[in-house]
Formats: structure tokens, C-alpha cells, sequence
């Protein structure tokens, strides 16, 4: 029955899945300004739904051809402020 069949899809609910987001993000960018990595600050802020996987590797560079206390508090720096949103893992290597 034609008739029958219409009216029970429209009662149906209507209902679709949302996937969750997730962004892999190698940041490949050395912190060498307090200010470098604001574009991915900004980001994480405006997409608090978003879950930011970001992989550092600290010990890598042309900043880091020597050891130095500098260059690695450019980093600590860095990862402290990028460790304050909660939409974010970070991966160093």
C-alpha cells in the first residue's frame, strides 16, 4: 500500500551520524618568537570540538645544531602554552 508507506517514512526521525574531528598536525616549526605558533593557538581556540594531534620533535633544526639552554626554552615555552587547551595531544619524538 502506496499510501501507507509514505506516511510511515515520514514519522520516521530523522537522524544522521556526526564523526567526530581530529587534525594530525606535525608542526615542523621552530618557536623561535613567542608569537610562531599563534596561528595554531588561534585555531585550537576557535575549534574548541576539534582534537589537535600535534607531533614536535624538539631535538631537530637548524636552531638546534648544538645543545642550548635557549633553544629549549624557546620549547618549554612553547609546548606549556600549547599544554593549557584541552582539545590537544601532543607527540614529541
Amino acid at each position: 500500500i502506496p499510501a501507507l508507506d509514505e506516511r510511515h517514512k515520514a514519522q520516521r526521525p530523522k537522524t544522521k551520524m556526526v564523526l567526530p574531528s581530529a587534525i594530525l598536525l606535525p608542526l615542523y616549526l621552530y618557536p623561535s618568537a613567542p608569537t610562531t605558533w599563534t596561528p595554531l593557538y588561534n585555531s585550537l581556540t576557535a575549534h574548541p570540538t576539534t582534537h589537535f594531534d600535534v607531533v614536535i620533535n624538539p631535538d631537530s633544526g637548524p636552531e638546534l645544531v648544538g645543545p642550548s639552554d635557549s633553544a629549549l626554552s624557546d620549547y618549554v615555552a612553547a609546548v606549556s602554552q600549547l599544554r593549557t587547551y584541552p582539545n590537544v595531544h601532543i607527540f614529541g619524538y
